[in-house]
């Protein structure tokens, strides 16, 4: 029995180790792209609400990009493809959104993923450098929260997370 509790601990502090919790939101798997010769990069990141009520994303800046934008892909319904579009803001529902009297006590935080192929974060006009980056801070602004600062670490073309330890090896 103790052997299962600690591997059930051990393994939610291993699931949870990339998470940083600022306020009420809790954000966690912060990369971002930004490839040599690129103009554009993007930015990819888990925002949880832990509070009852929901917040907002309006907003993001970075001082490796000339601006940012909330990204979003949605289907054309005449073509059927794919195409990515901006949106303007992006809700992080609460944690007690969308649930009723009995299911609230057990209500736990949604994750709102930006992701590949998904809502992402767009770092329009990098600026000279930004693909040698190991990590940048990008500051996302909430309607309620204000602006959070949150780490970003790079990610090479095939989407590893860049590491300063074994840059040597590259050479």
């Amino acid at each position: 029995m103790k052997k299962l509790l600690l591997t059930l601990v051990l393994g939610s502090v291993v699931a949870f180790a990339g998470a940083k919790t600022i306020g009420t939101l809790e954000v966690s798997n912060s990369t971002f792209r930004a490839l040599k010769g690129a103009v554009n990069g993007s930015a990819y990141l888990t925002i949880k609400q832990t509070a009852d009520a929901g917040d907002k994303l309006i907003g993001a800046s970075c001082v490796a990009a000339e601006r940012m934008e909330i990204h979003d892909h949605i289907v054309d319904p005449v073509t059927k493809a794919k195409k990515m579009v901006e949106i303007k803001s992006m809700e992080i529902p609460g944690k007690k959104e969308g649930c009723w009297f009995f299911t609230c006590w057990f209500a736990r935080p949604k994750a709102v993923e930006f992701v590949k192929g998904g809502k992402h974060l767009m770092l329009m006009g990098l600026k000279p450098g930004a693909a040698d980056l190991k990590e940048v801070e990008i500051k996302l602004l909430f309607e309620k929260a204000g602006e959070v600062p949150v780490t970003f670490k790079a990610e090479d073309a095939d989407g590893k997370v860049r590491s300063a330890c074994c840059e040597h090896a590259k050479h």
